[in-house]
């Protein structure tokens, strides 16, 4: 199985906002695991049932901050930035995790990962990598890229044509 990474809640959202968490648990290159802290964060009913599906039927899952290490810098994290991120965070640092994340572009966020060596991957990433694994068209990705922007998220590219 692939590398374990922590899934932030903006990942989430924006793969269930076109009932496509189907490309996050198919991607063989990375484990996407839900911290409770980013689990918590999801609000609006229809996405937490979309997630909920793949939750149960065990395509993704859950993962707890449990060890001394963890809660420290969960607490350390948590001052700077949501409950959600500094989950990730901390669960990436103590288990040498990948994070799966959007918040790159966010000062706060550069400033508290600055020395920090973490493998980011954000939502443009995962579907460029589900494009050239044949689990979607380009046509599927710019469908998908122009629902996210209707939605407020937006990526910087034209088209997913012009990444390959």
């Amino acid at each position: 199985m692939g590398t374990d990474t922590a899934c932030d809640t903006c990942i989430l959202i924006n793969f269930a906002l076109v009932d496509r968490i189907d490309l996050l648990t198919t991607l063989t290159e990375f484990k996407l695991c839900i911290p409770e802290d980013v689990w918590a964060e999801i609000e609006r009913p229809d996405l937490r049932q979309i997630i909920e599906q793949h939750l149960r039927s065990g395509q993704l899952q859950l993962v707890r901050l449990d060890a001394p290490d963890e809660l420290a810098l969960f607490a350390i994290y948590s001052q700077v930035l949501g409950k959600g991120e500094s989950a990730c965070l901390a669960i990436a640092e103590n288990r040498g995790w990948a994070i799966a994340t959007d918040e790159s572009k966010d000062r706060k966020w550069r400033r508290t990962i600055a020395d920090k060596k973490f493998q980011i991957i954000n939502t443009q990433t995962l579907i460029l990598r589900s494009i050239k694994a044949g689990r979607i068209t380009v046509q599927e990705a710019d469908a998908i890229k122009a629902t996210l922007e209707l939605n407020r998220f937006r990526l910087s590219i034209n088209s997913f044509a012009d990444l390959l």
